[in-house]
């Protein structure tokens, strides 16, 4: 079948007529930066901790940059106590609120990579 030049502008018409159309009302995307990250060892000052059933929650309270503040374990993977010190990993982003609001500060505790095994061939 030949599509002629009247019915590749009548599909032309109708393909704008059906396609979506961007909304002035809607404000741009707006542009943030990315975020920072750093690694602090710091020492345990006081470790929260509950369990129900099987399920559990560690965090630890430590002192960063002369201010306490409380650092989860999301995994639950560390039992640190008081005294110890513990790697965290502290994020700094932008607000998802809106320019005008302070950028936020996360605290996480780092697991510890699990020791990895070496695969070890005799040779003789």
């Amino acid at each position: 079948m030949k599509t002629t030049p009247a019915q590749v502008l009548l599909i032309l018409i109708l393909s704008m007529m059906t396609a979506p159309r961007a909304s002035s009302a809607q404000p741009p995307p707006r542009v943030t930066n990315a975020g920072t990250h750093e690694r602090a060892e710091l020492k345990v000052l006081r470790v929260f901790a509950a369990q129900d059933g099987d399920a559990i929650f560690r965090a630890y309270l430590v002192e960063w940059k002369g201010q306490e503040v409380v650092a989860e374990d999301r995994l639950a993977k560390t039992d640190h106590q008081v005294g110890d010190t513990v790697s965290i990993l502290v994020m700094r982003m932008p607000s998802p609120a809106s320019t005008d609001a302070p950028e936020l500060l996360h605290f996480s505790v780092l697991t510890p990579a699990p020791a990895r095994e070496t695969n070890k061939v005799g040779r003789g």
